[in-house]
């Protein structure tokens, strides 16, 4: 039997994406960045017996959440020299080399520095797939 979602239950200020398995045990998650929680049930699990649930787990959930809301997020990026760009996880700054000679690029520079080589006229949509 394949999953079959049924409607969302509310619960206080909290939605509740509610999948009915062919399964034994509840499966409560909260997923990032927002914190949206999916609660798996086995189709033998009445509503009541799901609301239940929900409720007792309902600190737990807010507590998850607001993990989610406390972390960093990275701010959109501007393709301009000094910004912070992650490169298989590690921290590279960002230097733009507007030039004229030889094909748009980017290097990898003292494992400190990303050195972006742009033609002058180029905007940031152009930049960010160079990069």
């Amino acid at each position: 039997m394949g999953e079959q979602k049924t409607k969302d239950l509310t619960i206080g200020d909290i939605q509740v994406e509610v999948i009915r398995k062919d399964i034994k045990n509840m499966h409560l998650s909260v997923h990032p960045p927002h914190g949206r929680v999916r609660l798996a049930v086995p189709t033998r699990i009445d509503e009541d017996g799901i609301r239940l649930f929900a409720i007792s787990k309902l600190s737990w959930i807010k507590k998850q959440q607001a993990k989610f809301h406390r972390q960093e997020r990275i701010p959109p990026r501007s393709y301009v020299s000094g910004e912070s760009h992650y490169v298989a996880g590690q921290r590279y700054r960002l230097n733009v080399i507007e030039t004229t000679i030889g094909k748009q690029r980017v290097e990898k520079r003292n494992n400190d520095y990303l050195d972006l080589y742009v033609r002058p006229d180029r905007d940031e949509s152009t930049r960010e797939r160079i990069m």
